[in-house]
This record gives C-alpha cells, sequence and structure tokens, in this order.
C-alpha cells in the first residue's frame, strides 16, 4: 500500500475562496471546473512552461502575459480569462501568496495524517473520529443496508432513542431514510461518485448530511455520512469526505477484522445454514455469539419478494430497515431477488400468530408477498424452515390476491401431492366414492361433486356453505341428503373426511 496511490487532499478554487471568506477578504469567483484541484502555488514571472496542476499569482508586471484562458490563477487587479480565477482587489500578491502557502501547508499535514492513520493498520471507527476532527461533525459509516458498521464517538448524540438496544446492530438516524424513500432524487443519488449535500425539506436545515457513496469498482457497498450537527458545512468538507470515503474502501478491501467485512462474513454463515452446507462449528459459535442467540432456540423463516418485477432497490433497504425495527432479534439479508428473515421466536417472545399481523401492513405497503415458515427448535433445522417458506411464498404468488401472508400450514397438502411416490400415481389414491360422484354430475347435469367439496371446506357450516354456494339452506340440505343415497360416506367420521379433502386436492392440485 503506497500513499502514492492514494487520492490526494488538494484544495480547490471553492477552498481557497473559503480561506479568504474566514479572513473576511473582498473577492470575486470565476469557476469554469469546480472540481478541478491544486498540487501548489506558483508566483506567474513569465515561464513559458506552466503546470495546469497548479495555481498561479499575477503580479501587476506581467499579469498581461499569462494565458489566462488555460491556467488558474489569482490576482489584485482586473484580468480578463475563461480559466479558474479569484479577483482579490484590496490584497496584494504577497498577501496571496502567504495565504495559500499555508493553506497548501495544512491540507499537506491533513493528507499526512489520514495516509498514516491508513498505513498503521488503524481501523473504521478511528477514520471516523479522525475526520470528526478535522469537520467538526459526527460521522458514520453504513453499508446497503443502512446498517452502521463505524462511527466517531460524537455520533450516540444523535441516534434516535430507539429501543433496538438488545441488537448488536445500530441503524442510522431514521430521519434520514424516511423523507426520502419514495424521493425520485433519492434514487437517483446511488449513481453518484462524489461528495454530495443529503438534505430533507421535512427537516430542519441543520440536520442536513454530507454523503459519498462507498463503491467497489462497479458495486455500492453503503455511504459514508457526516452529520451537521456542530459546524456549518463549508465547501471544503465536500473534498475531506471524498478522501476519508476513498480510505474507507482501502480499509474494508485490506483488513479483515473490519466490522463491515464481519458483518458479511456473517451472512455467508447463514446463508450455509439454510441451504443446507457444512457448516464449521467455529462459524456456528461465531453466529451465536454475534446475534446473542442460543442453538435451542425457537426459530422462525420469512422469504419476501416483490409482487411487481419493477421494483426498486431503494425499496428493498428500506423494508430491511423497517422489518429490523419491528423484529430487532431478528437476522436480514438479501437472497436472490428476496429477502430473507431468521426470527428468534424465543428472543421476540412472539407468537407466530402476531407475526403475521406484524408483517400484513408492511407487505401491503411495499406490494409484497411473504412465505412463513413453521417454527423450528434448533438452530441446525434452519434449511427446512427456509424451505417451507419458500413453497409458502410460492403459495401466495399463486393465490395472487390480498392475502399478503401465507403460512407453510397453508400448503402441506399442496407439498404432499406435489411429492406423492411415483410408483403410487395419484389416480390410484382418489376416494372412489367422489370418482362416482363425478359421473353422477354428468350423466344427471347435477352439481353434487361442488356442493360436497364446498360443505367439507366449510366445516360442514349449513349456513357458510349456501351462501358461497348461493342457493337456500333447504337446497343444500336436500342435495346433501342426496349425496348420501347416492354413495356410502359417513361424513362424521373424521378419517373419512380427511380422506374426501384429500382426495379433492389431488383432483384439483395447485398448479
Amino acid at each position: 500500500m503506497k500513499p502514492a496511490n492514494f487520492p490526494r487532499l488538494q484544495p480547490t478554487l471553492q477552498m481557497i475562496a473559503e480561506q479568504f471568506d474566514l479572513l473576511k477578504w473582498d473577492y470575486k469567483i470565476k469557476t469554469a471546473n469546480e472540481h478541478q484541484s491544486y498540487q501548489g502555488v506558483r508566483i506567474y514571472s513569465g515561464q513559458t512552461k506552466l503546470n495546469p496542476n497548479l495555481i498561479y499569482i499575477l503580479t501587476e508586471e506581467m499579469k498581461d502575459q499569462f494565458p489566462a484562458d488555460r491556467y488558474s490563477y489569482l490576482c489584485s487587479s482586473p484580468r480578463k480569462g475563461k480559466a479558474n480565477h479569484i479577483f482579490c482587489p484590496q490584497n496584494s500578491p504577497e498577501q496571496l501568496l502567504e495565504q495559500l502557502l499555508e493553506l497548501f501547508q495544512r491540507y499537506q499535514e491533513q493528507e499526512n495524517q489520514l495516509n498514516q492513520l491508513v498505513l498503521s493498520n488503524a481501523g473504521l471507527n478511528d477514520l471516523c473520529n479522525f475526520g470528526e476532527s478535522l469537520l467538526g461533525n459526527p460521522i458514520c459509516i453504513h453499508d446497503d443496508w443502512f446498517i452502521i458498521t463505524a462511527m466517531s464517538d460524537d455520533l450516540p448524540q444523535v441516534m434516535p432513542p430507539e429501543n433496538i438496544s438488545t441488537s448488536s446492530k445500530r441503524f442510522i438516524p431514521r430521519k434520514f431514510i424516511d423523507s426520502f424513500q419514495y424521493d425520485a432524487d433519492y434514487l437517483k443519488s446511488y449513481t453518484h461518485r462524489r461528495a454530495e449535500l443529503w438534505i430533507s425539506c421535512h427537516q430542519p436545515e441543520s440536520e442536513r448530511c454530507i454523503y459519498v457513496n462507498l463503491w467497489n469498482g462497479s458495486l455500492y457497498q453503503g455511504r459514508l455520512l457526516i452529520i451537521e450537527t456542530n459546524q456549518p458545512f463549508r465547501p471544503s468538507h465536500f473534498l475531506i469526505a471524498e478522501c476519508l470515503a476513498q480510505r474507507t474502501m482501502l480499509i474494508l478491501n485490506n483488513q479483515n477484522r473490519s466490522m463491515y467485512q464481519e458483518y458479511h462474513s456473517i451472512d455467508d454463515i447463514v446463508y450455509s445454514l439454510l441451504t443446507g452446507q457444512t457448516l464449521d462449528a467455529a462459524d456456528l459459535s461465531l453466529l451465536l455469539e454475534t446475534l446473542k442467540w442460543k442453538k435451542s432456540d425457537q426459530y422462525l423463516c420469512v422469504r419476501f419478494q416483490s409482487q411487481s418485477p419493477d421494483s426498486t432497490e431503494i425499496l428493498g433497504h428500506v423494508l430491511h430497515s423497517d422489518l429490523f425495527q419491528r423484529f430487532p432479534n431478528s437476522y436480514i439479508m438479501y437472497i436472490k431477488h428476496q429477502q430473507c428473515m431468521i426470527l428468534n421466536l424465543s428472543r421476540e417472545n412472539l407468537p407466530v400468530s402476531q407475526v403475521r399481523h406484524l408483517l400484513a401492513p408492511l407487505c401491503r405497503d411495499y406490494f409484497l408477498y411473504a412465505g412463513i415458515s413453521s417454527p423450528i427448535r434448533k438452530i441446525e433445522e434452519l434449511k427446512f424452515a427456509f424451505c417451507q417458506a419458500d413453497l409458502a411464498l410460492e403459495k401466495a404468488f399463486y393465490l395472487h390476491n390480498e392475502q399478503w401472508t401465507v403460512s407453510f400450514s397453508a400448503c402441506v397438502l399442496d407439498y404432499l401431492v406435489k411429492n406423492l411416490p411415483p410408483e403410487l400415481p395419484a389416480e390410484y389414491l382418489i376416494s372412489p366414492e367422489l370418482l362416482t360422484l363425478i359421473e353422477y354430475d354428468k350423466e344427471k347435469n347435477t352439481q353434487y361433486y361442488p356442493t360436497l367439496h364446498a360443505f367439507l371446506l366449510n366445516e360442514r357450516d349449513i349456513s357458510k356453505t349456501s351462501k358461497i354456494m348461493i342457493i337456500h339452506r333447504t337446497t343444500l340440505i336436500y342435495r346433501l341428503k342426496k349425496i348420501q343415497s347416492i354413495i356410502n360416506i359417513n361424513l362424521d367420521d373424521p378419517d373419512e373426511r380427511l380422506y374426501l379433502l384429500f382426495s379433492f386436492r389431488l383432483l384439483n392440485p395447485p398448479s
């Protein structure tokens, strides 16, 4: 790792103007390229070879000879030019040179300190604290799910008082997410490569942020945030933020002990559990210790998928945050266009019915379907819960109605029907009485087969069945007596009713 490869902390014209503002100097600035930065300053004395990475101070004698359309400059008397320049009518070239030399030296020292921090194998929290000392404002780094992976010491003062203290995860303040989640400008912010201002029209100006996206090549990995709580933002803060973000990626790519990489290694462990891969005992211990779980806790798996193929990635991020707010003892990860939540029922102390109740409005608001597994009592059995949740999610898409959440218990029969042993075909398992009823309906043009089906599905409730069939209860009673005379069945026998329902399912299998 060589310092020469690091991005440089070099002043721009706006940062030079910022210094003049602090000195209360009168000046006029013209910026043709606001992102251009400079390695140093020189007095122009008629040189023929000029460096585009330097800014030149023009004296009265040489100002007319300077190529002002090509190279950046400062001057005390008027000089028209298309390049970046600042005109300071009340200050001599000597005063300008003195201030710029001091400015460049200060940024050079800060850059050296930053590079030394990275070279000494410092962690991301150390980087955030150093950044806070430069900017006077708290800093945090969050991953692509808004989970904080590092922060400066002052950040807890601006964290929201949310009841997630039992979890090892911490999210950035919710107020910085809510006002953007459906904003097209926020979606566009994911494409930025430079430091940008993050501000909500619903929040006071004092709660603005500077954000820099963290990129690993073309892969978005999170953001570095500077929260304006103590000092107002200045132009220099944007460049410092970019340098901090670039050093963040150096640390992430070179230090396996960072919190960010540890979080993603936990993802790998959980994925191995869910997919039934062989898991090292040390990895399982790491998972349980990190999440404060026990092997013997009771778990539930929920898989979410958007009903729309056009869903945006940012809605997935905000959903992730919402789930964690409601279920702080859960583990949530993104798998193959789905959100997967492992819920520790022992820690949440929630019945499964309450879980469905809490999930339903989320699925409605985010236009999702959710498949919910049955509870399991060993963490090693998560692979079965993962499979159950997938089957339940398939059922939700098959139903395609306002039943946004489906439990595995609602699709067990579907699973059994689809997985019958091949040596015993389904047609040889169907109740012969039902086949007789089907033939009778065909010959006599009656409706006894659907009548019996509806009667059993509605648990032999006369009133409910007659409403669903849209017939009078007297007609229903007549049909049931007729069915009893056609086929020999005992509807008071629970085993026979179960066999009939199973046969109905075989005759009308799910797609």
